[in-house]
């Protein structure tokens, strides 16, 4: 199995991370300090992430009446703005896993794949988890629509929480290169001097 991240090449991989790390950074304020706060109401802390993590529909309900048109508008549109996000941290965690894997040497670099892979299965349960979101304020409040909703974003955390740690202790820790075992010298067997003059009569 290979990391899902080798298709960029080696010689541009520093550049790529920094580009997507600060774009993610540059979403994560325009959520924290833009979209997120016209969401949080005493039902709904932590905005629209207390709205993912409902669970039930009698919470959603809640969340949502605690809404008025003007925040229902920024969830909506926070839950689509929110795909750009997806691809954003997506490449800046699992590039942050490919190069952590090669830090840390041969011995850490499955778990590098995996991480890497992880990071990708959280963007699709991402994916789900928004068109689910935005089904129940558009379509209805459906019973396992908030429950499926609830447990993508579960997994969706915790995947990306693993990825984000081991980039970062590839990061902290010191590199390691995996040097080859050395060559065992080949034997050779010596050659027999050559035979003296034969002695004369």
């Amino acid at each position: 199995m290979s990391h899902p991240f080798e298709f960029v090449p080696a010689k541009i991989r520093k550049a790529v991370l920094l580009i997507f790390v600060l774009l993610s950074l540059l979403i994560l304020c325009l959520f924290q300090f833009v979209l997120d706060p016209p969401l949080k109401t005493a039902l709904a802390p932590l905005g629209i992430v207390s709205f993912e993590m409902a669970w039930s529909v009698d919470a959603v309900r809640a969340i949502l009446g605690s809404w008025d048109w003007s925040a229902k508008v920024y969830a909506a549109f926070g839950l689509g703005f929110d795909f750009l996000f997806m691809l954003s941290y997506t490449f800046a965690i699992g590039l942050g896993t490919l190069m952590a894997s090669s830090r840390m040497g041969r011995q850490f670099a499955g778990i590098g794949k995996w991480t890497g892979w992880g990071v990708v299965a959280a963007a699709l349960l991402d994916v789900v988890e928004n068109i689910l979101l935005f089904t129940i304020m558009t379509v209805g409040n459906y019973p396992p629509y908030a429950l499926f909703a609830s447990l993508a974003a579960t997994v969706k955390f915790l995947l990306i929480f693993i990825g984000l740690v081991y980039a970062l202790l590839g990061l902290f820790i010191p590199g390691r290169k995996d040097h080859p075992a050395p060559k065992k010298k080949k034997k050779t067997n010596p050659v027999p001097p050559p035979p003296g003059p034969e002695p004369s009569l």
